[in-house]
């Protein structure tokens, strides 16, 4: 057990899941519904030594048994277990590699005093989604053998921040079980056998996935972008180990925050770690941020996707006016316990071009018959179903895209932009691309170059939004004018002044600058969805100041004289159009 061609090792500690680096060796421990029929296989990459170790001559706890390996700091072990000569696999581990798995080196932590490398207040925040592999598997800017990798997406870093995003969450990229039952692989990561630990090999460039997303998440930190990881929960997952994954991401990875979805009862664990307390917890339903667990507190790092803004500003953008009301009341939502991220475009859904240019889901490539996916859309093809010629129609859709970016980047939430959307990128109707790891689910670059002048739109509104703190006070607004300056922080409008027209799909708000952080000038948001023009009420404005077009959806060859006098009464706003008019002192030109 000591001789020059085996390896020497001792017990080990029980409390310390997983394998991991101390000094003069490694630390191996597992549970097992039989500890002492369990045998460790470890193998030295560096030296080509090979040994079977027996967990019961560990130390045994139960259903745990750990032995601490001794080894040379130049050793590279790879390990896995078996028992009663079947391969048990390690939750813990934390690299995976030729169906083995790989203990570590001692890595870099992000705990301490060196913090994390991006905070982001949230009323602040640009949340930008994406998948790793197909962010860049179609660009042509990335070099190669670097599409669809960490190293890939680090290129694009760049673009990201001169688009104005300054928080990225990925779908999920840690080791999962591609393999679904249905024969098919899984592309998006959404999977029930999942490694938390280990970064996804399939990411990497490299030979070394730990370091290249360890990486990827630092040069994210010295752009100023915080990074949020997707984490998906099926039932029987392990709340523990789930726990430990996130502090091991959080804290030695850099992780900024997570995006949790699935198990309830992990959820609400996860919103009781103090060790996380300080990490953005992006939940799937507000029920979960206001559970009874924590009813009487307030969690600045607990935020919610706000589902039903997607649903009523779906309908809304399509013309229907019974939802007026409703989405007016989520446009401005803003809980004083969490935060909501609103959004237009997920993975799960139609993209933002197919959103317009679809009326049914069109999922065949999937090989199920076009039976899976949502049915139920809120989706409006503008006149034809799919790709056409037809320049009315494909106008009609380009101005329907910058209204729905409009209705998510002028709201109070954090707004949420889909990749790919800010330049039309296409599923060709696809609202369920789970499985198709090819030209059809990946980005396709090609349309970022035919498409500049939508990218231009998305990053000038990215603009307008951070430089107008009205928009994102991060505070709820009630409706009142408390400081008594002469309107109330925000209000709704229609054809008369303060008040909404019943079935109509067209509404306005005033926004009182008076009430952003720093006092700044009124802003009135007119939205008209309806198929013919809307003539809506003109607040006025203190003597001095005129209202003054700022932004509209209206093409630039189809734009109008702006209307500037401080003596109009209203405004009329031509169909499927939004516009910005800002209050502006009368001397201004």
């Amino acid at each position: 057990m000591t001789n020059k061609d085996s390896f020497l090792f001792q017990k080990g500690d029980p409390l310390i899941p997983g394998a991991l680096r101390m000094p003069g060796g490694y630390n191996f421990c597992a549970s097992f519904v039989e500890p002492e029929k369990a045998v460790l296989h470890i193998k030295d990459l560096t030296s080509g030594l090979e040994q079977q170790i027996k967990m019961k001559e560990g130390t045994v706890t139960g259903a745990g048994a750990a032995v601490f390996v001794s080894c040379p700091d130049t050793a590279r072990l790879q390990y896995f277990y078996t028992l009663n000569g079947q391969i048990v696999p390690d939750p813990y581990t934390k690299w995976i590699t030729d169906g083995l798995n790989s203990a570590l080196p001692e890595r870099k932590s992000f705990s301490g005093e060196e913090g994390r490398g991006a905070i982001i207040r949230p009323e602040d925040m640009i949340l930008y989604k994406l998948h790793v592999r197909g962010f860049t598997m179609n660009d042509p800017s990335v070099p190669q053998e670097e599409r669809g990798t960490w190293k890939g997406l680090a290129r694009k870093i760049p673009y990201l921040k001169d688009l104005g995003i300054n928080a990225v969450e990925l779908m999920p990229v840690y080791t999962f079980d591609p393999l679904l039952p249905n024969g098919r692989r899984n592309y998006w990561g959404y999977a029930e056998n999942n490694f938390y630990f280990a970064p996804n090999a399939a990411y990497a460039a490299t030979d070394d996935p730990v370091k290249e997303i360890t990486d990827l998440i630092g040069a994210f930190h010295d752009a100023g972008i915080a990074c949020i990881l997707d984490f998906y929960i099926p039932e029987n997952q392990s709340v523990r180990i789930l726990g430990d994954a996130l502090r091991y991401w959080a804290m030695e990875i850099g992780a900024d925050g997570f995006h949790l979805s699935g198990k309830t009862a992990a959820v609400e664990e996860t919103l009781q770690d103090p060790y996380l307390a300080d990490r953005i917890l992006l939940l799937d339903s507000p029920m979960q941020a206001v559970s009874s667990k924590q009813q009487f507190r307030s969690f600045d790092h607990v935020y919610s996707m706000q589902h039903e803004f997607r649903q009523m500003a779906r309908k809304f953008l399509a013309g229907r006016g019974d939802v007026t009301g409703s989405f007016a009341e989520l446009f401005r939502c803003c809980p004083a316990q969490y935060h909501v991220v609103n959004y237009i475009a997920d993975h799960n859904g139609f993209t933002l071009q197919d959103l317009v240019s679809y009326n049914e889901k069109r999922n065949d490539a999937n090989g199920e018959g076009n039976r899976d996916g949502s049915w139920d859309n809120d989706s409006w093809n503008c006149g034809e179903e799919g790709p056409t010629e037809k320049r009315n129609v494909n106008a009609l859709r380009r101005k329907q895209i910058r209204n729905a970016l409009l209705l998510v980047f002028l709201s109070q939430g954090i707004p949420m932009l889909y990749a790919g959307d800010e330049f039309g990128n296409t599923q060709k109707g696809n609202n369920n691309a789970y499985c198709l790891d090819n030209e059809d689910g990946w980005l396709d670059w090609a349309d970022a170059s035919r498409n500049k002048e939508r990218i231009r739109f998305v990053r000038n509104l990215i603009r307008f939004r951070r430089d107008h703190r009205i928009l994102h006070t991060g505070y709820a607004m009630w409706g009142s004018d408390y400081e008594h300056t002469g309107m109330p922080d925000i209000s709704f409008h229609g054809r008369e002044k303060f008040s909404l027209e019943s079935g109509i799909p067209a509404f306005a708000v005033l926004l009182n600058g008076h009430y952003a952080k720093i006092k700044e000038n009124a802003l009135f948001l007119v939205m008209n969805a309806w198929d013919q023009p809307y003539e809506f009420a003109l607040p006025s404005l203190p003597e001095g100041y005129i209202w003054k077009k700022a932004v509209t959806s209206a093409p630039s060859s189809s734009r109008k004289k702006k209307q500037e006098e401080n003596d109009l009464s209203s405004l009329v706003i031509p169909a499927h159009t939004i516009e910005i008019y800002e209050g502006v002192p009368a001397c201004r030109s």
